[in-house]
């Protein structure tokens, strides 16, 4: 799995569980809370599902590191492929054709879908607004009056009739227009329905509706993300209706009501997922109505329990996170390299650094999920991982003393040993320790046992070499490592 698959992962399963967590909060305090506050909360919900920062610590991080094999060493000389085996037939090299591998075709499918989902919406979209452009044209004067008296002073969207709106509707982000419906309207009617769409404007639910199209093309393999879609749909209209009763009267409000019954019969079944429309599908019109009639005002303690969910939805972001890629593996990474094949002859050590041996029992092959990294990074790697079975006998590299043998919240059980010279080995996430700091070790000798102790998700050993405090590849100082195909 790439970086990019990981991230991608990483994101749609924390958009995920934020979504289950805003949508259980919605579900419990619908009626206790103001519908806005649950509007604006999937706000949180969707920058998670977008946002690519993240950290080794986070939940959805560690969900996508799982162990994985990804560089092969071969280090005897039985398992190393021969020149003559690596040619091709007829002694000549073949150029390599362009190739569907798994991953181009994984990237495909979802790219593919991603366009096919936003593409669909916006075309749609667009047959929609042409329509109404086709037909549309003035209002009555009286019309423009109390369209003006309901926006003073405000550089207000445009207000034309059209043929092509079932009901008073909302669209556009740059250049906002309100369509009104060929059939006149009343004007306590049309106050109501004005008063609606200019609520969707003064906060922007058209930005938020592209947004949610942006989201649900991005991650269309989430069924979550759908039903968040919708949730989002039915929290905007039941909070915009909110808003504009918060100032009727009780008369009002079943005028008001009787608006959107007018409105929800001539709605067609599929409305403009992009646009703003007054009217809705009837399965919506009674919770839409049934918060229109409710006149109750909140107390202090609500505010506070909302401000405190926003507490704690900010603080889910951060905990549910995303894969924080280019930091330093705590488990095997997931990139598959080909087997590793000998390039010349085995790498020696130093003059002044004495030969290593394995850290594990003797063994053909040797899985590694992250080789030594000592370049010039926020997060360099300084040792290498071993995958291994848990409870794998962790052995000395070298005959020394054990300086450490402990526990750390990185390393969980570790042991560092000091073979003399400045040179000192360290030996992290083991399961459990079989030595304690001042013991004389053998090279070869055991020291613990193979676990995943600490950051780490999966069963590995984490071996490093320092000579006076600098870290050094310890696969250097291995005489038998023959190197690995990158």
């Amino acid at each position: 799995m790439t970086e990019g698959w990981k991230l991608l992962l990483s994101l749609t399963l924390s958009g995920s569980l934020m979504a289950l967590g805003a949508g259980g909060v919605g579900r419990l305090l619908r009626n206790r809370v103001p519908r806005a506050f649950c509007y604006y909360l999937w706000l949180v919900v969707l920058l998670r599902f977008v946002c690519p920062i993240g950290a080794p610590e986070s939940l959805s991080h560690r969900a996508v590191e799982a162990p994985a094999e990804l560089w092969t060493v071969v280090r005897t000389e039985q398992t190393l492929a021969s020149p003559e085996e690596e040619q091709p037939p007829g002694g000549e090299g073949t150029k390599a054709g362009w190739q569907i591998t798994p991953g181009l075709a994984l990237a495909l499918l979802w790219g593919g879908g991603a366009a096919l989902v936003l593409g669909f919406q916006l075309c749609a979209l667009r047959k929609f607004c042409r329509e109404l452009a086709e037909t549309a044209g003035p209002v009555q004067s009286w019309e423009l009056e109390l369209y003006r008296a309901l926006t003073p002073g405000l550089r207000a969207p445009r207000l034309l009739r059209s043929c092509g709106a079932d009901s008073p509707v909302l669209t556009g982000v740059f250049r906002p227009v309100i369509y009104l419906p060929a059939e006149e309207m009343d004007p306590r009617r049309l106050g109501y329905a004005l008063s609606h769409e200019l609520t969707h404007w003064r906060r922007a639910d058209v930005w938020y509706k592209y947004a949610v199209a942006v989201v649900t093309a991005l991650h269309w393999f989430n069924p979550l993300v759908w039903w968040m879609a919708r949730q989002i749909q039915r929290d905007c209209e039941v909070s915009c209706d909110q808003a504009v009763s918060a100032g009727l009267d009780g008369n009002e409000r079943a005028d008001y009501g009787r608006t959107l019954l007018w409105a929800a019969n001539r709605q067609r079944i599929s409305s403009q997922r992009l646009a703003a429309p007054l009217g809705s599908q009837k399965a919506l019109l009674k919770e839409r109505i049934l918060a229109i009639m409710d006149e109750r005002t909140y107390s202090p303690l609500t505010k506070a329990l909302m401000w405190v969910l926003v507490g704690a939805a900010a603080l889910s972001f951060v905990v549910v996170g995303a894969y924080a890629s280019g930091g330093e593996p705590s488990s095997a990474d997931s990139r598959q390299l080909p087997a590793a094949e000998a390039e010349g002859e085995a790498l020696q050590p130093t003059e002044s650094l004495p030969a290593l041996a394995w850290p594990f029992e003797d063994r053909d092959e040797i899985s590694i999920s992250a080789l030594f990294d000592d370049a010039d990074k926020d997060f360099p790697h300084t040792g290498v991982d071993f995958v291994l079975e848990e409870g794998t006998p962790v052995l000395a590299g070298a005959a020394g003393t054990v300086l450490e043998a402990d526990y750390g919240y990185e390393e969980g059980n570790y042991v560092v040993l000091d073979h003399g010279d400045g040179l000192t080995t360290k030996y992290c996430h083991m399961q459990e320790l079989t030595c304690a700091p001042g013991d004389q070790l053998e090279q070869g000798e055991q020291l613990g046992t193979v676990g995943k102790t600490g950051n780490s998700t999966g069963f590995h050993l984490h071996f490093e070499a320092c000579r006076d405090g600098a870290a050094v590849d310890p696969l250097s100082l291995i005489p038998d490592y023959r190197g690995v195909e990158k």
